[in-house]
């Protein structure tokens, strides 16, 4: 997960960290943590209700959610 992106996204959209907690059903304190471990515990749930909040196009999605995993692929 790129975590730099993702706090971009939220910041030029005016998300909050409590807003995105709460779209993927989970406490604030508990996004922390998870945002804390480089945010590899989001499960594919949490993560659908992040990319529905922020709005993300699919290429945003894969670039915040998954693309530091792709890279390691090649």
């Amino acid at each position: 997960m790129n975590l730099k992106k993702l706090k971009h996204h939220m910041k030029i959209h005016d998300i909050k960290p409590s807003e995105m907690a709460r779209a993927a059903n989970i406490s604030l304190y508990e996004w922390n943590r998870k945002m804390k471990e480089d945010g590899d515990s989001f499960n594919i749930k949490e993560m659908d209700a992040m990319i529905n909040k922020g709005k993300m196009n699919k290429i945003e999605a894969a670039e915040i959610f998954f693309d530091e995993k792709l890279q390691k692929r090649k």
